[in-house]
């Protein structure tokens, strides 16, 4: 595994070209070594403790950002490596990498020769040059040559390692082992199926049920752009208007109001603005549909024409005083559910007798109550239009004699004939009259101003509003009347419990189009009662036309203008009605099926078609098109299929509820064959590159071989960890003569360690493995392994582990 080297501050800057827009090529003349571990920066300048500095170096880039080098020292010095640098030819320090365990190490009697591939991460390889290349030993890579390590049959067959060579033994060994694994059989329906392991059995690792079950993977149930219904609410918002109106620009498309209480829908309305209003009230339209106390839709009972207020219930014209007649049922016959002869008895209904206008004798006290301000109401006289005056007689009890009388005058005096007697003060409008008696200083005597200002001034509030206020017992309203419920979306309107519902006023920009609202209240106890529906309409410019609907939520009854409204429920024969006509058409269109079809249709107990069948299926093709129902008894579906004319087989398919199918004939495949999409392998698809994925190898599931998990492939202080728990490690350390020396396990162990050693020979002596050994094996759990060296020589000692 190549070093990575850091690239100090000093050295990118030297690579750095005179014209500073790119770079050139500098010459690395020298590398440092260290026992001294470091940890190199972009900021390191010196190597510490720079053992020495060799200039006998030689190195060539062999990939993009790698380099080899090859550092050869044949001086007597001794010396261990942890660290180096890398010089330039004017001492600069260009890059540097340390480690904690030993690169390298020297003795007075070896020569050292040094190859490392170290790689770049920011810089090009290739603007580093060296000296002489003679004695250059490089890696080899698929652009250089070099030196190689050749594969292990294990390692040719795991298919996975790119730096060792395969030889022509390992390549025949992992070949061999795969067509032993493959077999000569095939996948087919007798040994195919869940937990085969095959890809028949998965796509994408998922099962076929996974995408089969669209609705699991959406997390809710989809809706058909050609038309659904849709369980729960839709809520459209056309914009930021107060929730009691929706005022559209012109060529706007209206969409439904909902009504609801806080335990679902009542009423769901709209009005149609998809034709643009051309004059004579025409177009915007109104509907209305109607739904019970669980929020389920009950029907469509109302829709009105604006441009003439024709009504038309369940889409039948509705009849009303416009068009009923004697005996129909309607207003002629009763008045507010009366016969006519209620309303003759005139005494009978008011419980006494009326008195006569052109006047009449009372033989009782007459009582007139009035309102606070007199000026209405009451008693009224009326003036007589020859005198110019309206009197008030008092006379005797049999009215032969007049005791006075009032005489009034359009100027609004009132003058009595006889003598007038106040016992006490006099007052007029209920104020007190000065006299000389009682003016003077305290008597708030001040009749022509009040603080300074006339008494119109008080008395004409609304011009002191600036408004004409309204009335809280109830008003009429000439303007708008625009009531924001909350911060709900335009198109709805929900309430808590005993909330009173306001109207909604449904407008062009131009004026009022319809005005309409549900009664609230009353609380609803069942049975769908209460929260019934009004509507008013309105013309071209806003004015009001008329009150044309009224809809009992309980009942879904339509009255019109006060009175019942007919419907294809109460109608009868002659009527215009259902009974006549459907759509407009009489009932002989509909009983010629074959001419409206314009075929003959098919029976569903069995028929023989003359023709093809085509039935379209969904992508999916788990539902629609053909669909073959299995027999009750058998426990079977079967397809067959005959010759012409049904009297002989030609072969069958038998489906089972596993969703097996059996073909009774030969099966002959022209091309490939597949399993929800996955190729089925035989005789003539199979073997390398075929993609077979197989359940067993050499008989054995694959949880029986001990997988790699982890890895580090280094030269020295290299280690696998195997999915098991398993580690192997292997690297090697240098002892000196009569001495001690550890190699550190470079894969932490939490129980145990087998150590194997081999001797190397290059201290010249041979056999001296025989005086080299395991001292120890240091900690619990174990870290390191100290070995020992008898010899009067530095030996180095390889080592291989196995632990865990």
């Amino acid at each position: 595994m190549p070093l990575t080297l850091t690239v100090t501050n000093a050295g990118r800057a030297a690579i750095v070209n005179a014209s500073r827009d790119g770079t050139s090529a500098v010459r690395i003349a020298a590398i440092g070594v260290s026992a001294t571990a470091i940890t190199a920066s972009a900021a390191t300048t010196t190597l510490p403790d720079e053992t020495k500095r060799i200039s006998t170096i030689a190195g060539d880039a062999v990939a993009a950002d790698t380099i080899h080098v090859t550092v050869r020292d044949e001086s007597s010095s001794v010396y261990s490596v942890r660290s180096i640098a890398l010089y330039l030819a004017d001492g600069t320090l260009f890059a540097a990498y340390g480690q904690s365990s030993i690169l390298v190490e020297k003795s007075a009697q070896a020569m050292l020769l040094l190859a490392l591939d170290i790689r770049f991460t920011d810089i090009a390889a290739s603007a580093l040059t060296f000296g002489a290349t003679n004695f250059l030993n490089p890696a080899a890579t698929t652009e250089t040559a070099g030196v190689v390590e050749l594969a292990t049959d294990a390692e040719t067959a795991t298919g996975t390692e790119d730096r060792r060579a395969v030889t022509p033994k390992g390549l025949s060994f992992s070949i061999a082992a795969r067509l032993a694994s493959w077999g000569a059989d095939i996948w087919r329906a007798s040994n195919d199926g869940a937990g085969s392991g095959l890809d028949a059995d998965l796509l994408d690792g998922q099962q076929g049920s996974y995408y089969a079950n669209i609705p699991a993977r959406l997390g809710y149930t989809p809706a058909n752009r050609a038309g659904d219904n849709f369980t729960g609410a839709i809520t459209v918002t056309t914009g930021g208007e107060a929730v009691n109106r929706m005022i559209a620009g012109a060529g706007s498309y209206y969409g439904g109001f909902s009504i609801e209480r806080p335990s679902g829908r009542r009423w769901l309305f709209g009005m149609s603005g998809a034709q643009a209003e051309s004059g004579g009230n025409s177009a915007s339209d109104f509907f209305i549909n109607r739904y019970a106390d669980d929020g389920a839709f009950i029907d469509t009972p109302f829709q009105i024409t604006r441009n003439t207020g024709e009504v038309r219930a369940q889409a039948n014209r509705v009849w009303h005083a416009g068009n009923d007649g004697a005996g129909s049922g309607l207003d002629a016959d009763l008045l507010d559910g009366r016969d006519s002869s209620y309303y003759g008895d005139v005494v009978g209904r008011l419980g006494y007798t009326p008195a006569n206008r052109t006047g009449e004798d009372f033989t009782g006290p007459v009582a007139a109550a009035t309102p606070n301000t007199g000026t209405s109401g009451g008693f009224r006289l009326k003036a007589n239009a020859t005198s110019g005056f309206a009197y008030f007689q008092v006379t005797n009890p049999d009215a032969t004699s007049e005791w006075g009388n009032l005489q009034f005058t359009a100027a609004g005096q009132m003058r009595w004939s006889g003598s007038l007697l106040v016992a006490g003060n006099a007052s007029r409008n209920g104020a007190l009259l000065w006299d000389a008696a009682n003016d003077g200083a305290g008597s708030g005597l001040d009749a022509d101003l009040l603080d300074g200002q006339q008494g119109s001034y008080y008395t004409n509030i609304a011009a002191r509003l600036g408004y004409t206020p309204a009335n809280r017992a109830g008003d009429s309203f000439t303007g708008s009347l625009i009531v924001s419920t909350g911060g709900e979306a335009v198109n709805r309107m929900i309430a808590g419990a005993g909330s009173y519902y306001g109207g909604f006023s449904i407008e062009r920009p131009s004026g009022r189009r319809w005005l309409l609202g549900m009664s609230g209240a009353q609380d609803e106890s069942g049975g769908n009662n209460a929260s019934d529906f009004f509507i008013n309409r309105y013309a071209d410019d806003g004015a009001f036309i008329d009150t044309p609907f009224q809809i009992a939520r309980n009942t879904g009854e339509a009255r019109l203008q006060g009175g019942r409204a007919w419907h294809a429920g109460n109608d009868g024969a002659g009527s215009g009605l259902d009974a006549d006509l459907l759509d407009g058409r009489d009932s002989s269109y509909y009983a010629d099926i074959v001419a409206r079809l314009g075929y003959t249709p098919a029976r569903r107990t069995g028929e023989d078609f003359t023709g093809p069948v085509t039935a379209a299926t969904p992508n999916a093709g788990s539902s629609g098109g053909f669909r073959l129902k299995g027999n009750a008894t058998s426990g079977f579906a079967y397809f067959q299929v005959t010759n012409p004319d049904l009297s002989n087989e030609w072969g069958h398919f038998q489906f089972s509820p596993a969703g097996q199918m059996r073909w009774s004939g030969s099966l002959l495949v022209a091309g490939e064959a597949s399993r929800n999409g996955a190729r089925i392998w035989d005789a003539a698809n199979d073997g390398a590159g075929s993609g077979l994925d197989a359940d067993l190898l050499d008989g054995y599931d694959g949880a029986a071989y001990d997988r790699v998990v982890d890895q580090n492939l280094s030269e020295n202080g290299g280690w696998l960890l195997y999915a098991s728990g398993r580690k192997e490690t292997w690297g090697w350390v240098q002892v000196p003569q009569d001495s001690f020396a550890s190699y550190p396990l470079p894969i932490a162990h939490s129980e145990w360690v087998h150590p194997s050693l081999g001797v190397s020979a290059l201290s010249g002596n041979r056999d001296n493995y025989q005086n080299t050994g395991i001292a120890d094996i240091i900690g619990s759990p174990p870290t390191s392994i100290q070995i020992w060296n008898a010899d009067d020589r530095t030996a180095r000692v390889w080592v291989r582990t196995i632990g865990k």
